[in-house]
């Protein structure tokens, strides 16, 4: 989601689509790009293993996989702490 409110991506849990909002893929910062892509490539990875990508018991930070799914891609990216937990 933007600051707006607007999801700039997602998958989609009938076809493990990824779809990505076209004026954030063209206009978008290249590092937060990047790791937008790894995080919801691993979904759609959860997708095609079966997971439930929107188990509604859960709020949504909260789901399990959601859950360690950021900080991995940062790393690789030698993003310091602060950019980290704003990503």
């Amino acid at each position: 989601m933007n600051s707006s409110g607007l999801a700039i991506w997602a998958v989609n849990d009938a076809n493990g689509h990824l779809m990505v909002n076209g004026n954030y893929l063209n206009n978008g910062d290249k590092t937060d790009l990047y790791l937008d892509i790894v995080h919801e490539l691993y979904h759609v990875k959860q997708f095609m293993d079966g997971r439930e990508l929107f188990d509604r018991r859960y709020d949504y930070v909260d789901r399990p996989t959601k859950l360690k799914l950021t900080a991995t891609p940062c790393w690789k990216q030698n993003a310091s702490d602060s950019a980290t937990r704003e990503f």
